[in-house]
C-alpha cells in the first residue's frame, strides 16, 4: 500500500503491453505463496505431533512411534513434498523441501 503509486504510473509503466509477462509472474507467485502456505501449515501440524516410547517386543529397548491418525498424515505429507519436489516452483523453497523429504523419511523409517 504505497500512497505514492497512481493510476497515472500504473500506467506509465506499459504493462498492459507485456500482459502475458505480468500474468506469468503473478501466477508464479500465486503458486509460491500456496507452498509457502503448505509448508508452514506442515511446520505447525509436526510441531503438534507427539511421539510415543514403545518397547521393542520383550525387550528394553524404546522404539518411537506415533498415532495411527498422525502416520496417515506423515504418509500424505510425505506425498505433499513429493510434489513439491516436482514442481518447476521449488526453487524458493528447495532447502526447507528437501530437509521436510529427509525428515518425513526418518520419520517414515
Amino acid at each position: 500500500k504505497d500512497p505514492d503509486l497512481l493510476l497515472g504510473g500504473l500506467l506509465s509503466l506499459n504493462l498492459h503491453e507485456f500482459v502475458t509477462d505480468v500474468e506469468e509472474i503473478c501466477d508464479q507467485a500465486n503458486k509460491e505463496e500456496k507452498m509457502e502456505i503448505q509448508l508452514a501449515d506442515l511446520t505447525k501440524r509436526w510441531q503438534a505431533i507427539e511421539f510415543l516410547a514403545q518397547m521393542y517386543q520383550n525387550t528394553d529397548v524404546p522404539l518411537l512411534a506415533i498415532q495411527e491418525e498422525d502416520f496417515e498424515a506423515l504418509e500424505a505429507d510425505q506425498l505433499m513434498v513429493q510434489g513439491f519436489m516436482a514442481s518447476r516452483f521449488l526453487a524458493q523453497f528447495e532447502e526447507e523441501v528437501i530437509g521436510w523429504q529427509k525428515g518425513l523419511a526418518n520419520v517414515s523409517d
